[in-house]
């Protein structure tokens, strides 16, 4: 484990080296001196910055606004207090209300009415916590004030039976903490968004796949993949049936029995690229753009989705020594023909 060590040793440490490259045993106490004693605050402070990072990568270490960011990365964020509610009574001879918005108090906590309704000689205001927290739960029977008076209404009423409730206090970050590290010792493993995509990666020779929740009807879950290509990393390769039966099994094994799994082929939708003004026009600055189209259609789509132009000049500007291009084909966005279809890399042809 790294031990930090003292500024004391780190300067007896330069001022060593320092009599060592200059051959000068003890140095003298002058600018040589200053110099050791400089260079050891300088490596204390360095040391003391690494040690606070080897903290923010541990979950039960790291300070807060860091377990936070971690949170929502893995999707958890923090819990949001609630506001107390509940119902006061007020005397209203004439049968008068409340108007919404209204503001009353209960000591040092106030309310908004949310809506009022009078029979009887007595007006029912519905009753909202101003702020979040447990602070807006109070008894029934707890005397109420109007801040500002209401015509035929008087100002001075009571919390009617059950008092306010269900206000709380917004989740901490040592509770969202540790709902992280629960996370994390028990990944959701039972048919949750992104299950399905977990087990099909587990399925040897899967490349990439997407799941799609309740698209065609309730409580079914569509799953899509693609193969790697063994002979070409930069290619995909569309399943066959025994791809799909075997991926099939697989999921069928491991889902909810709740849950209706179906394993679908995509189906490829080639797309073909034309470039001209190629500036260098060589071997190797077509072979890299080849090579980044073909890494483009390969991560960056997936089915029934769009491969934007913008993208496609990009990635041909990524190219190792492509200094200017003109993109003649496609000349705007390509989209899949249906939610099923794939795009695939076919041809680039150059002009």
């Amino acid at each position: 484990m790294f031990a930090r060590d003292t500024i004391r040793t780190i300067v007896t440490r330069v001022r060593s080296d320092l009599e060592s490259a200059l051959g000068q045993y003890p140095i003298p106490a002058t600018t040589e001196e200053r110099i050791a004693k400089l260079l050891g605050g300088l490596a204390h402070g360095a040391y003391g910055h690494l040690q606070w990072q080897v903290a923010q990568i541990l979950l039960d270490r790291c300070e807060d606004d860091i377990a936070v960011r971690w949170a929502r990365i893995l999707g958890l964020t923090p819990r949001a207090g609630s506001k107390a509610t509940g119902e006061a009574e007020f005397s209203a001879p004439s049968n008068a209300t409340i108007p919404a918005g209204t503001i009353a108090k209960v000591g040092a906590v106030e309310f908004v009415v949310v809506s009022s309704s009078s029979t009887g000689g007595t007006c029912t205001a519905v009753l909202e916590a101003a702020d979040t927290g447990a602070a807006g739960n109070l008894d029934a029977a707890e005397a109420i004030r109007l801040r500002s008076p209401v015509a035929g209404v008087d100002s001075e009423g009571v919390l009617a039976t059950g008092g306010t409730a269900s206000g709380t206090e917004p989740e901490s970050v040592d509770q969202l903490r540790d709902r992280l590290l629960y996370r994390y010792a028990h990944p959701p493993r039972g048919g949750a968004d992104g299950d399905f995509v977990s087990w099909a990666l587990e399925v040897p020779g899967v490349l990439r796949a997407w799941e799609y929740v309740e698209r065609t009807s309730s409580r079914t879950v569509d799953l899509l993949f693609v193969d790697e290509d063994e002979s070409d990393p930069l290619a995909v390769t569309i399943p066959d049936g025994s791809r799909v039966a075997t991926v099939q099994a697989y999921l069928d094994a491991r889902a909810p029995s709740t849950m209706t799994i179906d394993v679908i082929a995509p189906t490829a939708q080639p797309v073909s690229f034309e470039v001209a003004g190629l500036t260098p026009d060589t071997a190797a600055v077509r072979t890299a753009i080849v090579a980044e189209l073909r890494r483009l259609v390969r991560d960056g789509v997936e089915p029934g989705g769009d491969l934007a132009l913008s993208r496609i000049g990009a990635a041909i500007s990524e190219a190792a020594g492509e200094t200017d291009h003109d993109l003649l084909d496609p000349s705007s966005d390509v989209s899949s023909t249906s939610a099923d279809h794939l795009l695939t890399y076919d041809t680039t042809d150059w002009a």
